[in-house]
Parts: C-alpha cells; structure tokens; sequence
C-alpha cells in the first residue's frame, strides 16, 4: 500500500499519529466493534490562530536582536568541486554510511551521562568538526530542523495533532577546540541550549511578524548552505507487531526534478534496525561523489572518536546549562563538579538557607541549628530493613543528599549528589543500669549536637541507634535545619516506616513521587522583588530602634550562649476554649497567641511600637505539590505590631490577623534584604526575639507505624537551638504548648516563667473580655483581679502565692505607668 500525503498538510510526527489510527481503526472493524478513535487534540487551525497573535507578543519581538546578531560572524561560502549548472532536485544524489549496531547502542545509551547530552548535542559536534576541517573556518552556519510542537500556550494539547509543525531556523556553531572532543561537545551543547524556545521564535518573526522591518531584516541575513536533520528512531514510528510494516519498494522522488533544491549539502541522520544513518544530499553540479564520500567517513570517524572519548576514565563534565539556576561559568562548574558523574543538581540557597549557614559559620560549635528528633521505639526491630528504609528516603528525596559550597563561588551554592550512604551508629547498652542510660543519652545528646556538621559534606544529617533493652530501643535522628522544616518532617517520617513496614514483608514500595527542592527555588527566582521592596517599606517606615527587652543583660565578654529552655502546657480546657473563640471569631490560635506574645513585648519593652521576628511556612499556595515537597521552605520575617490603646481586644486582633495575610504574599522575601529596606541602622538587629508557631509538631499520632506491627513507637522529642536570645516556640496540638528558648546568660529564668504566666492570662483574657480596650487588658485572671481590688479597698497586708507576688513584682519594677492602670492609684502593699 502507497500512501501519498503532501508534505504542507503533514510532518514526521504525524505519520505515527496517522498509522495509529489507520491501524486501531482497521482493528475495530474487522472485529464488527463500533470505531472508536482516540480523542482529538487541538485543531492545527486553532494553532496557527495562536502562533499569529503570540507572534506579536515582546517576549518574540524582543528576540530579534538574538536572530541579528548571527550575522555578524562572517561566513564564508562552502567549497565547491565544480559549476555545471544548477542546483536541481534532478542533479541531487545521496550518499549514505551507517554505524554499527554497537556504536550506536553507545551513542544511544553510554554518551549521553558523560556529558549530560542529547543526541543533536553530539551529532552536531561531530558534523561541526567535520566541516571545520574541511573549510579552514572556525565556524559553521547551518539550517536546523525541529518538530515545531512546542508548549508554548496553557490549555494546547498538541500530541495528536495532524499536520505539519516543523520550525526551521538558522544556527551558527563555533568551533573553539576542534581537535579535543570533551571541551568541543561543551561548547557545542551550550551554543544549543542557547537556543531561545528550540529556534520556534525565528520562523514567527521572519513569517508572522507584524513588522514589515523586522521581516526585511531577517530575510537579508546571509543563508545557510548546510542543513541538518536528526529524525530520530525512526523504525519506532510502526509497532513491533503492527499492521504496517516499512515496504522496500521506493516510493518515487518526492519533489519536482525542475525544483530548485535550498541548500548545497542536506544532511538527514536516523536510526533505523539499531543502526545509525547518515545521508548526505548534494549536487552532481556542484560535487564530486570522492568529496561527498569523504565527507560523511569523516562524519562517521569524528562520531566513532567521540563514542570511544566517553568511554574514557578522563571524560566526563558539566556545563551551565545543565545548572541553569546557578548562573555559574564553566570554570567555576569545572571547579565545583570536575568530572565527577555523582553530581545530579547545583542551584543556589533560599534567603533563609543562607541565613542559617551564616550564623553556623560564625559560631561554629555552639550547635545552633542542629536539630535533633529522638523516638522510642518499642517491640522487634528489624535494624537492617530500618537503615534500608532511611536508605530508600534519602534516595527518593534530593534534598536529603545536599551539601553547599561557600567557597569557589560568589554566591553559595548548594550540590546534589545522585547517591549518598545514610551514615548510621548503633550502640548497645542493655549492660547498663536505667540511671547510666539516662545520664548517658543526655550526655549523648549534648555531645552529639555540639559536634555539628562539615555543611560541604552531604549528607549533612546522621543517625544513631541505641539498643537500651531487648524490646526497647532509643533512635536519634541529628541533621542541619539548613535541608528541612516541621512541615517536612512527619511526611518523611511516615515514608521511613512505611518503606520500613514494606521491607520487613519483602514488598517493593514505590514512594509517591514528589517534587524536587529545586522546583521552589526556581519559583523564588521569578518572583517579583520589586514589589515586595513597596510592601516592606510602607510596613517598616518610622521603625528606627530594635525592640528591646528592658530585663535583657549583656553577657560577660567572651560568654558563650547558654540556652534553656521553660515549657508550658495549656490545659486541654483552655486549648479548647481558644480553639472555640477563635472558630466563632474567624480568628486563628497563630493569630490569638502572636497577639499575647506582641502585648507581653510590649509590655517588658515599654513601647506601643514593637517588630519581632516571626517564621512563616513560606509554601507557595501557587506551586503545584508545594503540600507535600521537602526541603527549608520556612523564612524569618519581621512582624511589626502596633498597640492602639483605645482599640477592642477583638478588633486589634482582627487588623493583627489582616496584616499576617498581607504579609503571606510576600514570605518570599530574603530578611536581610528587608533590613536594608528599612531604616534600622547597619549593624544592628532588625529584632532580638523569635516567635514560631507550627501547626504540625512530630508526635506519635502523625507519625505512626501499621497497626499490626511488631514495632511501635511510645514517644517523640524534638530539640533546636536558633540563635536568637530569646525563643518563643508554639505548638497547636490537643494542648497548646508553649516553649521559650532563651540564652540564660542574657534572660534570666525567673523573667521566662513571668513569660509564661502572663501569656496563659492574656489567653483567658482574650476569651473572656475580647470587647475591652487594649490598654485595660490585665494580666490577672478574673479572681485575682476581685482579689486585688479587696486588697485595695482596705488596705490590708495578705499572704499570696508566689506566682501572684513575681508577677506583681514584673509590673512594680518593669512597667510603672501600666501598674497605675492595672492596679489603681493606691499603694500595692503585701506580707512575704
């Protein structure tokens, strides 16, 4: 069977599209079934309508300049054996060579990994140095072919589209190291991958372009003598075991012999039977078959010299674009990667990344950002199926096989490696007595978060097994804030003892694919800095003094940070009154707790006018799968708080609430570039306190094996240390918890536990009073304020609780004019 198509109505594609249907649509009847074709995708009518308006767009036209500029190398006209007339279709004759079928399995599949290349990439560089060599010239201009189905519009599906898409476009291709393969292949690749939109843009611009100019100027461009095709593997287009099969009979001349043919050489390269083919098309006018013949062996030999360089020890490397988010030189990627094939991704750090890297460098061994989860396990474990579980997460998670390098570039850097072992360390200490294993596990943690890690050694994370009984293990799991947030944790746990549950049954668990860390670095990439410079100044304007604690001591010269940490937990009572309160009030805990932390600030700093630091979540409502990625997505803001005196509780709340929301849009934003957008002076602190709320803490109910498991886990701990003086770490759970993490050199404890005593009574008083003002919010719970004001009628000395005397003595000492408020104008007077 001949089947006869013009070429203006299909192109390569399409014949596999054509014969698909040729062949579902025979089978169907033959069968007497009902013919049922695949759905249609967009019409070729619809997509020339949009190639004619997307034409006109700025991000095509601001491509003219590219096209231009390929004009500027001076290129000489191809050599010829001869003028005996022209250069017909009838003249044409072709010459073919082919590799074999084991050069081409290599160039298929060994290649490629060397040098993170595709098959044009080496072809190309193949038939660059082969024309160099025979002109003398440095460089080569050619047409490129391409399939023209680009995704270049949302809501286009062009994957079964009949008809004939194929972009065609001039390329120019600098030879700067012709007799070395390895730098030639790099060079080649990246002239490439500079390509703007595989070449589509250039066919538009010459044929579509509104502008009568910009259409002149690309037709007087010099044209290109050479033209290249890679049709791929062609023998693919028709099924193993399919109707149709490739005839051998020819199909006869598919154009004119009148026609005039548009290059002088027309080079077509397919794989069909496993072999490679190269044809050269010419003209018997213009050559003579020896020169065309040696031509396409030389073409054949600079393959076969390339095939066998990357079989080398030696060969091997990276390029920019194969890192396009890093922006780095080829120097610098010869220095960061070298040859070295274990490297997957280099791209550069988010604002908090870089953060916390700072901060560990400057203060190495004081273990700051070192985070330590720690369980209990209980029942039979599996050791070896337990380290192959953490072995498979740390392989399906990219972010877990990073490391960063500060060093070589200007900009950090952080270098993904293909594979890294989970570095693991068991310890057996059943000999011990229960008192030993407890003194031991705390020295152990201490030690183990004060050795911290080399942050350019991957994985920057370790783990550590301590058997304490023959049913009871304790599992430290240390690794650098720098790779993960909360919010990643109880997802990577869970595929730990799911993977875990799967190995000890001898099953294959196929984890859900995830995106890569990568992907929200990218994203930051294309945000918008400008706007969120506007955001920033107008909320910062007139903040010119960091808020400071007036309890707050300077430590000794030389005096290590210190930290400690005072826990509060909320009754189950309170933690359901505020979750009720906030319901009724479309108010969040975030916002209800953040709120009693701002007066408490306010309250110990003596000023209306407060910033402290909060974290956001920093996930991007806008990236596709952000939920259920891994990585630091986390940043540290300032949030700015003002205390409006003759405002309701409720009311302040909600404009608190309001200005979070506002801020979400722009949790982007890198805090040292926010501090140089506001008017605190170098050097100094944009805040000194830390408030942190999750919502999603590790415990036991999130994060749990199956039900019929030999293992269960009894219990979950956390530990971090920021470095920040003070510490404000909320925990929505079944309680509320409250932590404060301070540095006991510069905050005493005392002042904490005042801390906690007066956010739990500003709770209540958000749910008891939210219509009062702001400024008569007390800090006493109703009864101690009835107390309080029998005590000033009568003027009695009373015995009262310690809690109640610190916290009169907070107000005494450290806020005066509030105590005249809270209190009256009398004279406090109580017994010890």
């Amino acid at each position: 069977m001949l089947i006869v198509v013009h070429h203006l109505a299909i192109d390569g594609v399409s014949w596999r599209i054509l014969l698909e249907d040729m062949q579902t649509a025979y089978a169907q009847l033959a069968a007497d079934k009902a013919l049922a074709l695949p759905r249609k995708t967009t019409s070729f009518q619809q997509w020339t309508a949009k190639l004619q308006a997307y034409a006109q767009q700025p991000e095509v036209q601001n491509e003219v300049a590219y096209w231009l500029k390929q004009s500027q190398a001076h290129i000489q006209p191809l050599p010829i054996d001869q003028n005996n007339g022209e250069n017909s279709i009838a003249s044409a004759h072709t010459v073919t060579v082919s590799l074999s079928v084991e050069e081409t399995q290599a160039l298929l599949h060994a290649v490629p990994p060397v040098y993170h290349t595709q098959m044009n990439d080496v072809l190309l560089t193949a038939l660059v140095q082969t024309i160099t060599q025979w002109t003398g010239q440095d460089a080569v201009l050619l047409h490129m072919e391409g399939h023209g189905r680009e995704e270049l519009f949302d809501g286009v599906d062009i994957s079964r589209t009949v008809g004939w898409f194929t972009s065609m476009y001039p390329t120019l291709l600098e030879a700067t190291t012709p007799s070395q393969p390895g730098p030639l292949l790099k060079a080649i690749k990246e002239q490439l991958r500079a390509l703007p939109y595989h070449g589509i843009h250039y066919g538009l611009l010459r044929y579509l372009s509104n502008d009568e100019q910009v259409r002149e100027q690309l037709r007087a461009l010099p044209q290109a003598e050479l033209s290249f095709n890679y049709l791929g593997q062609f023998d693919q287009m028709l099924a193993t075991e399919g109707l149709f099969g490739p005839a051998g009979e020819s199909t006869g001349l598919p154009m004119s012999p009148q026609s005039k043919r548009a290059h002088l050489l027309d080079i077509t390269c397919s794989i069909s039977g496993g072999q490679l083919s190269i044809s050269l098309m010419y003209s018997r006018n213009f050559h003579r078959v020896q020169t065309i013949n040696m031509l396409v062996q030389d073409f054949a030999r600079n393959l076969r010299e390339l095939i066998a360089h990357c079989a080398t020890e030696d060969a091997g490397g990276y390029t920019p674009s194969d890192f396009s988010l890093a922006t780095l030189t080829q120097e610098q990627i010869d220095q960061l990667a070298g040859n070295n094939r274990e490297i997957e991704a280099i791209y550069p750090l988010s604002s908090l990344q870089q953060g916390l890297l700072f901060h560990t460098l400057y203060s190495p061994g004081d273990g700051d950002y070192v985070v330590q989860i720690g369980a209990t396990l209980q029942g039979t474990l599996h050791c070896a199926a337990f380290k192959a579980a953490w072995q498979q997460v740390m392989d399906h998670h990219s972010i877990l096989r990073t490391a960063f390098e500060l060093n070589i570039v200007e900009e950090p850097q952080q270098i993904v490696y293909r594979h890294r072992q989970a570095p693991f360390f068991e310890h057996d200490w059943r000999h011990l007595m229960v008192d030993e294993q407890q003194a031991r596990l705390a020295t152990y943690w201490q030690e183990d978060r004060m050795q911290g890690f080399d942050i350019d050694v991957a994985p920057l994370m370790r783990f550590a097994l301590i058997r304490l009984a023959d049913d009871s293990y304790e599992f430290i799991w240390s690794h650098h804030h720098v790779l993960l947030d909360g919010w990643s944790m109880p997802t990577l746990l869970r595929d730990v003892f799911m993977a875990y549950e799967a190995l000890c049954q001898h099953k294959k668990l196929q984890l859900a694919y995830v995106r890569p860390y990568q992907d929200y670095i990218q994203w930051l990439s294309q945000q918008d800095m400008g706007q969120a410079e506007r955001f920033w100044r107008q909320m910062l304007e007139g903040f010119t003094d960091p808020t400071q604690l007036r309890i707050k001591r300077a430590p000794a010269i030389d005096e290590a940070p210190h930290y400690d940490e005072e826990l509060l937990l909320c009754s189950e009572e309170l933690t359901q009154q505020l979750q009720q309160f906030a319901r009724q009030q479309q108010l969040t805990i975030n916002t209800l707790v953040q709120g009693a932390w701002s007066l408490v600030l306010s309250h110990y700093s003596g000023r209306p006018d407060i910033v402290f630091g909060t974290t956001v979540s920093g996930r991007p409502a806008d990236l596709a799968g952000v939920e259920a990625m891994i990585g630091l997505f986390i940043n540290t803001l300032p949030m700015r708080v003002q205390i409006r005196p003759g405002q309701s509780i409720l009311s302040w709340l909600h404009s608190l609430q309001a200005q979070q929301l506002e801020m979400r849009q722009y949790e982007y934003s890198p805090l040292a570039q926010v501090q140089n957008w506001s008017a605190i002076p170098r050097g100094s602190a944009l805040f000194e306190t830390l408030f942190v709320f999750e919502n999603y803490p590790v415990t036991t109910q999130n994060v749990q094996v199956q039900e019929k498991s030999e293992l269960e886990l009894l219990s979950f701990q956390a530990q971090e240390q920021t470095n920040y003086p003070l510490t404000l770490v909320a925990h929505a759970a079944q309680q509320l918890s409250l932590k404060f993490i301070y540095d006991s050199h510069r905050v005493a404890s005392e002042d904490i536990k005042s801390f906690l005593w007066h956010m739990q009574m500003l709770l209540h008083a958000f749910i008891h009073t939210p219509e009062q003002q702001v400024a008569t919010v007390s800090l006493l719970t109703p009864g101690e304020q009835q107390q309080l004001q029998q005590w000033n009628m009568t003027g009695t000395d009373y015995a009262c609780d310690a809690n109640i005397l610190d916290l009169f003595e907070a107000h005494v000492q450290h806020a005066p004019e509030a105590t005249a408020v809270i209190y009256g104008e009398q004279r406090l007077s109580y017994a010890s």
